[in-house]
C-alpha cells in the first residue's frame, strides 16, 4: 500500500469515528460501524489503531488541538481588543467555553471533546489515555490563568489556579454529560435545556465568571463539629 493511501485510510477512519461518536455516542459506536462508515474492513481499523480506546484517544487529540487553537485565537482577540485596559472577564470566559459549547457552529451539537475527556479520564482507562490528558491542555491553562490574572488584579495567582481548576470541572461535566443528554430538561420540566447551545453558553459564562470573581474558596469556614447540632452539643 502506498504511503498516501495509508494516510488516507487513517484519515477516513478518524473522520468516520468522530462523526459516529458525535451522532451515536461513544458507548453505542462499534469498531464495525466505524469500519463500515470509513469503507474499510475491521482489520484496517485494528492495523492503524489497535483498539477502540486508542481510536478514541486519537480523536481526543485531534479535537483538543482544534479546540485549543480556537480558544487561543479567541483569547488573543480579547486581549487585543482590551488594549492597555484589563480585559473583560466574561469575554475571556466566553473564549474558554465557546469552542466546547458551540461545536463546529452556532447551531451544532456541543463538542464531543468533553465527553471524551470524561471517558478517558476514568480510573479504568489505559495509562496512555491518562498520560495524554495530563498535559494536553497545559498551554491553554497557563495562558488563560495569566489573562484571568489581568482581569482580577486583586486575586492571588494561586487562588486563580484553584478557581480555574474548579471552573474546568463545571465546564467539562456540563457539556460532556448533561449537555449531551436530556436530564436537565426532564428535571426542570423543559424550562432549562442543556442541549441548547445558546442557553448552555449563556449560563456557563455567567456561572464561571461569578466563580472566578467570587470570594476565596480557600478561606476558613466555621462548621459545627461532627455529631453536633448548630447551637450546642446534643
Amino acid at each position: 500500500m502506498e504511503k498516501g493511501e495509508v494516510a488516507s485510510t487513517r484519515q477516513r477512519i478518524l473522520a468516520a469515528a468522530e462523526r459516529l461518536f458525535n451522532r451515536d455516542g461513544l458507548e453505542r459506536t462499534t469498531v464495525r460501524a466505524i469500519a463500515a462508515a470509513a469503507a474499510v474492513n475491521i482489520a484496517a481499523v485494528n492495523y492503524h489503531f489497535g483498539s477502540k480506546e486508542a481510536l478514541e484517544r486519537e480523536t481526543l487529540r485531534l479535537l483538543a488541538d482544534r479546540a485549543n487553537r480556537d480558544r487561543l485565537a479567541r483569547l488573543e482577540r480579547c486581549l487585543a481588543a482590551s488594549g492597555v485596559a484589563p480585559p473583560v472577564l466574561e469575554d475571556l470566559v466566553e473564549a474558554l467555553v465557546a469552542p466546547y459549547v458551540e461545536g463546529s457552529g452556532r447551531n451544532s451539537r456541543p463538542s464531543l471533546l468533553p465527553e471524551l475527556i470524561l471517558l478517558l479520564g476514568l480510573p479504568g482507562a489505559a495509562s496512555a489515555s491518562h498520560s495524554m490528558l495530563a498535559t494536553l491542555f497545559d498551554e491553554v491553562a497557563e495562558r488563560f490563568v495569566g489573562a484571568f490574572a489581568l482581569a482580577l488584579p486583586g486575586v492571588s495567582r494561586a487562588e486563580i489556579w484553584w478557581r480555574y481548576h474548579l471552573a474546568i470541572g463545571s465546564i467539562v461535566y456540563s457539556v460532556g454529560k448533561s449537555g449531551r443528554h436530556d436530564r436537565l430538561k426532564r428535571l426542570s420540566g423543559g424550562t432549562a435545556d442543556a442541549r441548547s447551545s445558546e442557553q448552555l453558553l449563556t449560563h456557563l459564562i455567567g456561572f464561571v465568571a461569578a466563580g472566578l470573581r467570587g470570594e476565596s474558596a480557600g478561606r476558613e469556614v466555621s462548621r459545627p463539629a461532627l455529631g453536633q447540632k448548630k447551637g450546642g452539643s446534643r
